[in-house]
């Protein structure tokens, strides 16, 4: 059985930090406190929740799984990274995203029509070079 980790992605303050604690809500399931530590308070929990779990109309943090891999560098690898797969670094390597499908991680070709399964995946062959709430520029996107 695979680790449960997550981290979050805090749309307003445009910054990725560790989960350490969820709070649930009973009836929708859905994630009502988060308590992590942010980039500006490493020594104190933060919580976040109640009214601050909105923004702009929607929810202020995206919750990104931990997949329960590591890359070729021992980082683990989670939900919204870009991954370049590929064994020889002086070739040009795909780059794909790491989605939820399902019922399982998968790697998302970007501007493909394919999926690649995660879990068949030789880990010496991935490579975590970003995600895509702080390197959209990766992928080609211009937002």
């Amino acid at each position: 059985m695979r680790e449960s980790k997550y981290r979050a992605w805090d749309k307003k303050l445009k910054e990725m930090f560790p989960v350490h604690e969820l709070v649930f809500n009973r009836f929708d399931g859905a994630p009502i406190t988060i308590k992590g530590y942010t980039h500006d308070e490493k020594d104190v929990w933060n919580v976040h929740g109640g009214h601050k779990m909105m923004y702009a109309n929607a929810p202020r943090y995206e919750l990104l799984e931990y997949t329960g891999l590591m890359d070729k560098n021992d980082k683990e690898i989670f939900e919204g990274d870009i991954i370049c797969f590929g064994e020889d670094p002086t070739q040009s390597r795909a780059k794909m995203t790491v989605d939820w499908l399902e019922a399982g991680f998968v790697l998302t070709a970007y501007q493909e029509d394919w999926v690649y399964d995660l879990r068949e995946c030789i880990p010496s062959t991935l490579e975590i070079i970003g995600n895509i709430y702080e390197n959209p520029e990766l992928l080609g996107d211009s937002e």
